[in-house]
């Protein structure tokens, strides 16, 4: 005769562990994951030092769910004693379903956090025309860009734009908001990629040689190998925006001064240029 086990009594333990394993799991593959796919943090690493304790926490408070679980089975009379081959298999198939589960979706995360963060423009009025350059090709710029925010530094001066006075504060490391006399405050949110870390500006010329625009150049964190570049009108509207692949740490922002007219260049990774688009001149009919 095969042994028997109380299905009742066994919940406790059972539930306990496949809980404590779910989370267990989810920890670890979004851990691994993040190395292997991601950017992780400097301090990843830390994450792992959590894994034994968060799991232990929910395998505790599973233990809990079982015992409810057990007061409920108790009355099952002589259907609560099943064989303990039939417990301990259908217990191993829910433990590997539940622990895979809770890996892909570990995974999951990770992959779609990164299509999330995968340079890309995110928006373009119309106004600014964006060309990629050749490095070689790069012309050398007349003005760079100010810091006026960096996670150190929080009260650097202001700077100027159209004869009013830009400050730039940072809330909760992500909440970008530009004080502009005169328009008001101009709100970004990084919390989607990442969080701030230093943040240059500088005006930035339309076609007629007036700084109509004001251009920001966000870094996010270190080793996210993200910048943000953001581009607003005169009247505070955000026209331009786009995710930047950031190699290393240097990056620049400046304004070139060419034949016809001024246009920016923004150099984070592989450098490119933005500028406003010229009317098209009116066709010429003749006489």
């Amino acid at each position: 005769m095969s042994k028997r086990i109380s299905l009742a009594n066994s919940m406790p333990l059972t539930v306990g562990v496949i809980m404590g394993a779910f989370v267990a799991c989810y920890m670890l593959a979004a851990l691994i994951a993040e190395t292997r796919i991601g950017r992780p943090s400097s301090t990843a690493a830390i994450g792992f030092l959590f894994v034994p304790v968060y799991s232990g926490i929910v395998a505790l408070v599973g233990v809990g769910i079982g015992f409810l679980v057990r007061a409920g089975l108790k009355n099952r009379g002589e259907k609560d004693n099943i064989p303990i081959k039939h417990f301990l298999l259908k217990s191993a198939i829910v433990l590997i379903i539940t622990s895979g589960l809770a890996a892909a979706i570990g995974i999951k995360g990770v992959v779609d956090y990164e299509t999330l963060n995968v340079p890309q423009l995110l928006s373009n009025s119309g106004e600014l025309h964006r060309t990629e350059l050749f490095r070689e090709d790069t012309p050398s710029v007349e003005a760079h860009a100010k810091l006026i925010w960096d996670f150190q530094n929080e009260s650097i001066e202001a700077i100027t734009w159209n004869g009013s006075e830009v400050i730039a504060n940072v809330t909760q490391s992500t909440k970008l908001d530009l004080n502009v006399k005169g328009i008001g405050v101009l709100h970004y949110d990084v919390g989607r990629y990442s969080y701030l870390s230093e943040i240059a500006a500088m005006p930035f010329p339309d076609d007629s040689d007036t700084d109509n625009y004001f251009a920001v150049l966000a870094k996010l964190r270190p080793t996210s190998f993200r910048s943000m570049l953001l581009i607003y009108d005169a009247n505070g509207k955000l026209v331009y925006e786009e995710l930047l692949r950031r190699c290393g740490r240097k990056q620049y922002m400046g304004i070139v001064d060419g034949i016809d007219e001024q246009y920016l260049i923004v150099d984070v990774c592989s450098p490119i240029s933005v500028q406003a688009k010229r009317p098209h001149p009116a066709p010429y009919v003749g006489g």
